[in-house]
């Protein structure tokens, strides 16, 4: 029983590799199953619309600069192609970079399981590496907020949450998101706005972020102009 795609698109499989034979002799067989291999020279690979592709060792260790530039620009996984040969002493590094590895002449079994399992990791690096970059979003953000609530608090006489309740309004009001607005006051401190100084000068915070808000527009209209 073999695997194969379950929807109706068909998966282009890349092949980079001095002994690609023995892979495309399953090519009308991996085609059934949802998988087009396609050989690509080492000039072809900006040419190809690729889904994955396998590479010998050789090319990993070593590759074409038209490879790496494919695989970079497009993210495309690979599969590493291994022999009796190979030099293993070198695989270490790209460990983490490879979604599999295939040894000698793999059946057609073997070849299709590795190809949809290394589809599958690679859905999953990036659905992973989407919520790492998100919650690192969502610290650096708080972290804005904590900053500018205590600098707003300085030249307030509100406490913490009240000076948030603020922000808050006035982000919503004004259509912004409040990491932005906190961003943008930490900016003014580092650029020692005088309202921002060591004095309370800011009676009331509402209106001075509408002035503030009116300041970053028309800084942003003189930009864009």
């Amino acid at each position: 029983m073999f695997v194969g795609q379950k929807s109706q698109e068909t998966v282009v499989v890349g092949i980079s590799n001095p002994c690609h034979l023995p892979y495309l002799q399953y090519g009308e067989d991996l085609l059934k199953l949802g998988y087009q291999l396609t050989h690509c020279a080492n000039d072809e690979w900006s040419d190809k619309s690729l889904d994955i592709c396998i590479l010998s060792l050789e090319q990993v260790q070593s590759p074409p600069p038209a490879v790496i530039s494919n695989l970079q620009t497009h993210d495309i996984p690979f599969i590493i192609s291994l022999n009796d040969e190979s030099p293993m002493e070198n695989l270490t590094g790209h460990l983490q970079q490879a979604v599999g590895f295939l040894f000698g002449e793999p059946t057609l079994n073997q070849l299709a399981l590795e190809i949809e399992v290394g589809l599958h990791i690679h859905r999953e690096r990036t659905v992973h590496s989407r919520r790492v970059e998100r919650v690192s979003t969502k610290i650096q953000n708080n972290r804005d907020i904590g900053v500018a609530t205590g600098l707003l608090m300085a030249q307030t006489h509100l406490s913490a949450l009240e000076v948030f309740a603020v922000m808050k309004r006035f982000s919503r009001n004004g259509r912004v998101r409040i990491a932005a607005v906190a961003r943008e006051i930490i900016n003014l401190f580092e650029q020692q706005h005088p309202d921002l100084s060591n004095e309370i000068k800011i009676n009331d915070l509402h209106a001075w972020l509408l002035l503030q808000l009116k300041n970053w527009s028309e800084k942003d209209s003189k930009t864009e102009s």
